[in-house]
């Protein structure tokens, strides 16, 4: 009872405020929302002048206006004779007429006229209009269908389920009244009403229409009809994943869309993930300048049309209705030149009709920085570290460079006192915040089944865990529904604004070097620039980064504003033959600006002439215009035991960039940082900037046909043209054939309890890939701008065409099997799949002697061979109580291997291998790279080889067997099996593989009485990893700046010492081998959610229909069997969240 009457106390404050959001809401549309009776009012009729029945005055008042008239027989005779004594009027005036002769009155009732019996006034306090009735819809499994629409028959009256499957609705008080119970995927129902209040509804899916339906972005298939393989999620399973970005909701539903993690980025707001379906079917570039775009990168497909995987990075996930996967060949034929990454089709949601509804999502993010995988020397072990390696004795002078030894102990002398007066300072935490976020995502929906709006509005700041990194977006949306007897036209206009800011403490990495017996500040509390300032005998001097993050005014920033429309005409020409076009059109305007202060470290030691050309100021605008258009006729036809689905499309693609930018520098002071106050451009440089148009058409064919809904057959074709490939090759055709067999409906399964469905399915064809430059089959020219040949500007070959350039292309093989037991409650899908890349693209870097610098070519083929596997259980699902209880698991396995690679990357091979062979040269016997920080250079690091019959993620290294016991020297392994303490490039093998054999998501839910809950993990099996912390920070490590522990530990000493490191005196560069790599095995709590939904009469005590809380937790923890640091540029972060969804 407390209970009870503490919401009732909470409930009048909070209603109000609901209700004034309602009304705010509903001022906005008011203008034209009232307009309706009106215009319903003033249509013209016509008749011809004489008696009808009113049964025919109101027919014919009908299929002229399109209003509808509802009556209660009991009360009106429509038998009744009335005199027509006009030929054309007003609909309005001629009801009056109408009812003036019969004795009846008229209301207008939404979009319908109610027709009633005159009453007296004593009775109008007794007459009843309305009434209410209530129901639950559920599925054939017994669950809530929510979002189902229930309207009355012939009106626009109608709701929407309620996430529980639950309805009221208000209907007229008519003797009979009809309602139409309707979701997508499920056959329709109509119910009489009469004297019942209450309704149990079940509907039964429709496979006819679109059962379970494959949503391909240019038309809906029907799921067990279809021979491909894909991977559906809901709105629903995206809601308890909390406020995460897409590409990381939709890793946990699918094993085969991978996200490849970032070590380098970490958690940075701002980075664009990287993403592979299926495998790497692509070269990487390996010349000066990478193709452009990520050539392994999936197809995007919002609405129906093309999209950047930024764009979908900054989606509301809110808005959207369903994500559809398209792995095999089935599945993405139709996309012909696009599809070989797999395409991931995204649908939003779109308004209901109905009376205006209101969804309001709001969540506050909590981000904590993760530094677990940091193992840093505290001071005191950084001091004895230098002091193990020589740094304060005379005899090593390769490390100090000096004799002195009353400075080195005088040196370290004070480093100690330090240490002992308790300085450590942790470097790591300085730069570092625990980051508080937030979102907010309204969207209103309403109209009729003529008209029917939305509007979406969105915000959400992202901020980063480094100080002043974070990322704002902002987005609103117009949709537009029109309904005409066999029409309807969509649109949406979009307008997305980003706003992104990195954080002016710089890169993480510059704290993970610093030492911790240094302070940030004197003994002031002031901020101090130079780190041991004064310190006689030291040898590297390390700056404060601190100090220019808080004292300069240094800012590297970002934004873009993207407006975009697309309009849809769908036009029903019969019940079995279908017309829809598409256009779309959008405009993207993109901002790039970084300053450099004047007074900045990277200024530091600019000669005197160079004095005025300190601080500098970087500018690039972009701007992007994309053009897109379809047309799809589709054609459905049923009859006896076959059905049978052709589709008929064509589409045309433009998109254009242009960008241009420039660097200034001399700045007297950050203060003065407008770019007016530059000095000059940048020395040898001008501004810069490209144009870069492309152009694509194509035509596709989709014919499906299933017999009894047994024997299925799948047979696609596309032929595409662009103008990014060679002149001889520009057009290509692409295909596909699959087919299917759904046993559980031959008469030997039906009714089988144990073995409730089973389907085998087969296809393969072929596919392209389009992300690649727009010019790389043609010749371009360098402009030389800064020079003159009278009125005439030079140029200069940079890169040679090839008109024979062909598409890459990927035949891809996929057999599928899925199979339910025990009704349902165990589901199991499994796929195995052998994709050939034929004709790879890659970027040859050639001799300048030539020429030009690099010329595009087709490389070689690639297989990526593998199974996927998924496990979904429900043991507890009862439908009485609310309580259900699911598992699932998923499964990838994936092997990656070169098949042909050409003379052209045999040569790059060589070229690798004599690079390496130059770089040893220059080092001394007695080098090493303790006096210098770590460069570019590749023999300390796995590189990158391309080998028949090896993958594309072989890692490279000479083979060890680890440090010598008696000499402390590591012995290293020659490709003919004998031994050395000399490393040689010619030795360099395969010694392990990044991809892990499996890897994958598992996790369950437990839902009961509104409480749910969520886990999911993510784990990887079976790899190997190129460890580069022990490499650089403990064997390589720069002992005079901060290392990882292990530089202390397990260290060759003596004879007789077995252990794995060597001595910390060592002077000889550690260079690749196989002692650095690793197995790699992790299991990660990538998600935990827990939500509460509040009771129905909770909710509507607060004027409110749906009140729903929910905690989220992100990257809870993760357990890895390597040692490494992750986040080196910008650190890994934890995220708790706090959301609340209400709708009224």
């Amino acid at each position: 009872m407390k209970k009870i009457r503490k919401w009732r106390c909470l409930s009048p404050t909070i209603g109000k405020i609901a209700r004034i959001m309602k009304i705010s809401v509903f001022l906005v549309l008011v203008s034209s929302l009232q307009l309706t009776a009106s215009v319903m009012l003033g249509q013209q009729v016509r008749v011809s002048t004489g008696e009808m029945a009113i049964r025919e005055v109101f027919k014919e008042f009908k299929s002229q206006t399109g209003v509808f008239f509802m009556y209660n027989e009991s009360d009106v005779s429509l038998d009744l004779t009335v005199e027509l004594n006009f030929s054309q009027t007003s609909l309005k005036d001629a009801l009056e007429n109408i009812c003036s002769q019969a004795s009846l009155n008229y209301e207008i009732v939404d979009d319908y006229v109610l027709i009633k019996k005159k009453v007296l006034s004593a009775d109008i306090s007794v007459q009843k209009k309305e009434k209410e009735i209530k129901g639950k819809v559920i599925d054939e499994k017994g669950l809530p269908l929510p979002g189902a629409s229930i309207v009355v028959k012939g009106t626009t009256i109608g709701v929407s389920t309620n996430f529980d499957g639950e309805f009221t609705l208000k209907i007229p008080d008519a003797e009979k009244v009809i309602i139409t119970i309707s979701s997508i995927g499920y056959k329709e129902q109509e119910i009489t009403v009469s004297n019942k209040d209450y309704f149990d509804i079940q509907l039964h899916p429709d496979n006819e229409m679109i059962g379970e339906v494959v949503v391909t972005g240019y038309f809906n298939k029907a799921k067990e009809s279809f021979t491909g393989t894909t991977v559906a999620v809901s709105s629903e399973e995206l809601e308890k994943l909390g406020n995460v970005d897409v590409f990381t909701a939709i890793q946990s539903f699918d094993a085969s869309f991978k996200i490849v993690e970032n070590d380098l980025m970490g958690s940075d707001p701002n980075s664009m993930p990287n993403i592979q379906i299926r495998g790497q079917a692509s070269f990487p570039g390996i010349s000066e300048t990478e193709l452009k775009g990520n050539t392994n990168m999936p197809t995007f497909i919002l609405d129906g049309f093309e999209v950047s995987a930024q764009k979908v990075f900054d989606i509301d996930k809110n808005r959207i209705a369903s994500i559809t996967i398209l792995k095999d060949a089935s599945a993405t034929a139709i996309y012909g030149s696009r599809a070989a990454n797999g395409v991931v089709v995204i649908e939003t949601k779109k308004p209901l009709a109905g009376k205006m509804q209101v969804t309001y999502n709001s969540s506050i993010d909590i981000s904590l920085p993760d530094l677990s995988d940091y193992n840093l020397l505290n001071a005191q072990e950084k001091l004895e570290a230098e002091k193990l390696a020589g740094v304060y004795d005379t005899w090593s002078k390769d490390f100090t460079g000096m004799a002195n030894q009353m400075e080195l102990d005088a040196l370290y002398n004070k480093r100690l006192l330090a240490v002992k007066s308790g300085v450590d300072t942790y470097w790591l935490a300085k730069p570092l915040q625990t980051s508080v976020g937030q979102m907010h995502s309204l969207f209103l929906e309403g109209g009729d089944e003529f008209m029917r709006y939305g509007l979406e509005m969105s915000y959400n700041k992202n901020v980063g865990v480094m100080k002043g990194s974070g990322r704002d977006r902002y987005n609103t949306g117009i949709y537009l529904q029109y309904n005409t007897k066999n029409i309807v036209f969509k649109n949406k206009l979009d307008v997305t604004y980003v706003k992104a800011k990195n954080s002016p403490y710089g890169n993480f990495s510059q704290y993970v070097r610093l030492n911790p017996y240094y302070r940030p500040t004197d003994d002031k509390g002031n901020m101090v620039f130079k780190l041991g300032e004064g310190e006689i005998g030291s040898q590297i001097q390390q700056y404060n980064p601190l100090y220019e993050a808080e004292n300069f005014d240094s800012f590297d920033r970002n934004e873009y504003i993207d407006v975009r429309n697309n309009l849809s005409v769908d036009w029903k020409i019969t019940s079995e033959l279908r017309l829809k076009g598409n256009a779309s059109i959008s405009k993207k305007f993109a901002n790039a600006e970084s300053f450099v202060s004047p007074g900045s470290v990277q200024f530091i030691g600019f000669e005197e002439k160079d004095f005025f050309q300190r601080g500098s100021y970087t500018i690039s605008d972009t701007k992007t215009t994309n053009l897109d258009a379809n047309v799809v006729l589709s054609y459905f036809k049923n009859f006896n035991n076959h059905v049978i689905n052709a589709v008929l499309g064509g589409e045309i693609q433009s998109k254009q960039d242009f960008n241009e930018g420039y660097t200034a520098v001399g700045f007297l002071n950050d203060k003065l940082s407008h770019i007016n106050f530059a000095n000059q451009f940048r020395p040898n440089s001008k501004p810069t900037g490209y144009d870069s148009k492309s152009r694509l058409a194509g035509s596709f064919l989709s014919f499906n046909y299933s017999y009894d809904n047994r024997y299925l057959f799948d047979a696609s074709s596309r032929i595409d043209g662009s103008s990014k490939f060679g002149k001889l090759q520009q057009t290509a055709p692409f295909w596909s054939i699959g087919t299917g067999w759904n046993m559980h409906n031959e008469e030997f399964m039906k009714d089988n309890f144990f073995l409730s469905s089973l389907k085998l399915t087969a296809n393969m064809g072929t596919s392209g890939n389009q992300n690649f430059d727009a010019y790389q089959a043609i010749t371009t020219y360098n402009y030389l701008s800064d020079v003159r040949y009278g009125l005439l500007t030079g140029a200069v070959l940079k890169s040679l065409g090839n008109e024979d350039l062909k598409w890459q292309s990927t035949l891809s093989r996929n057999l599928g099997v899925e199979f339910g037991l025990l009704d349902e409650r165990l589901k199991v899908v499994g796929n195995y799949y052998l994709n050939t890349t034929h004709d790879l693209l890659t970027n040859i870097s050639v001799a300048p002697s030539l020429g030009f610098r690099s010329f595009n070519a087709n490389m070689g083929d690639v297989d990526n061979e593998g199974y996927e596997l998924r496990v979904q259980a429900f043991p507890i699902r009862n439908k009485e109580n609310g309580m259900m209880l699911s598992f699932f698991a998923n499964l990838r396995h994936n092997k990656n291997t070169i098949k042909k690679i050409s003379n052209s990357l045999k040569a790059y091979n060589d070229k690798v291998i004599e690079n390496m062979r130059k770089e040893i040269e220059l080092d001394s016997d007695n080098d090493t790279t303790n006096d210098v920080a770590l460069d570019d250079r590749t023999t300390t690091e796995s590189v990158l080889q391309f080998k028949e019959g090896q993958s594309l993620n072989a890692i490279y290294a000479v083979k060890s067997m680890g440090i010598d016991p008696t000499t402390g020297k590591e012995i290293l392994i020659k490709k003919d099996g004998s031994l050395t303490d000399v490393w040689s490039p010619e030795d360099l093998v395969v010694v392990g593989e990044s991809t892990p054999k499996f890897e994958g998501f598992f996790g369950g839910a437990f839902d009961y009485k509104g409480f749910s809950l969520n886990y999911t993990f993510n784990y990887r099996l079976g790899g190997q990893i190129f460890n580069q912390t022990v490499i650089d920070r403990v064997e390589n490590a720069n002992i005079f700046e901060n290392a990882d522990k292990r530089v202390l530990e397990q260290r060759w000493a003596r004879s007789g010492d077995h252990v794995p490191y060597k001595n910390i005196i060592s002077k000889v560069k550690t260079r690749a081998s196989s002692r650095f790599v690793e197995d790699d095995n992790s299991l990660s709590l990538t998600n935990l959610n827990l939500s509460y939904q509040l009771p129905d009469r909770i909710a509507n005590s607060m004027s409110l229909s749906r009140v729903k809380l929910g905690v989220h937790l992100t990257d809870v923890f993760r357990l890895s069997s390597v040692e490494i640091e992750r986040g080196i540029y910008y650190p890994f972060a934890r995220k708790y969240s706090f959301s609340l969804k209400v709708n009224f």
